[in-house]
């Protein structure tokens, strides 16, 4: 794993394409000048590899504005973009987008914009219902396919997914949100619950994830320590994730062209 670059203002340019030599992921959860966003959106080009990610609690962040400089970015993240309310300032991306992380917000997002997009090989989506079956229909060529908080039984009907990378070509419905074990796209998952919470155990990315929904009581609420601009330590588990499973489909696609 390269790991995180982290973009705050000032921006030095020069740094900033030497640290994206070795990174999966550049980030930043607050607005950069129009000239820093030029500059990094020329260094995504010459680092096409590398993952772009909006983060934190940042009204401006939210509105997706930003993405205008951006047309050529194929890779993109809204992991922890909290206060995200629309999806149809994707359309500034290109059509050609490859990869997209829709993270958990303060509310749940329709995703019929994203539906738009025909060419995703992996995708991401976190508590977000609305859309799902039509997005996932507008794209049979994923690869790789991340479900978290969702009652799957209950979104998506049976859906062939045949470029998935994995033995099997199928999502298969969950029944009563319980899943003892069930082979999905190749990708074997176990859950049982605990006591406290969901206890979760997966083998290696070679399809999908499957994340069952967590109670109301352990879901992501603002508190009082997070009002003010947010720091990188605050939203490090949801990059964690976002990464993880970046860094996984970046492993299955360097896997599959050897």
């Amino acid at each position: 794993m390269g790991g995180v670059v982290e973009v705050r203002r000032p921006v030095d340019v020069a740094q900033l394409g030497t640290r994206l030599g070795n990174a999966d992921v550049v980030q930043f959860c607050e607005p950069l000048t129009g000239v820093e966003y030029r500059s990094l959106a020329a260094l995504l080009v010459d680092h096409p590899k590398v993952l772009l990610r909006a983060y934190g609690f940042n009204d401006g962040l939210a509105t997706l504005r930003f993405l205008r400089w951006f047309p050529r970015l194929r890779r993109f993240s809204v992991a922890g973009l909290h206060d995200l309310t629309d999806l149809a300032p994707l359309d500034q991306l290109n059509a050609h987008l490859e990869f997209l992380d829709i993270g958990e917000t303060r509310k749940p997002l329709d995703l019929a914009p994203v539906a738009a997009f025909h060419e995703l090989r992996a995708l991401r989506i976190v508590a977000h219902r609305r859309g799902l079956a039509e997005l996932l229909n507008a794209n049979p060529g994923l690869q790789a396919l991340a479900l978290w908080r969702l009652p799957v039984d209950q979104v998506l009907p049976v859906m062939a997914l045949p470029h998935l990378q994995s033995r099997g070509s199928s999502l298969l419905p969950l029944i009563n949100r319980h899943w003892s074990r069930a082979e999905i796209g190749g990708a074997g998952w176990e859950q049982t619950d605990a006591l406290n919470g969901v206890e979760q155990r997966s083998t290696p990315l070679n399809g999908v994830q499957l994340h069952p929904p967590q109670p109301a009581s352990s879901r992501f609420r603002r508190s009082e320590s997070v009002q003010r601009p947010v720091s990188h330590g605050v939203l490090s588990g949801f990059a964690q994730q976002s990464t993880a499973f970046y860094v996984a489909w970046q492993g299955s696609m360097r896997r599959s062209q050897q």
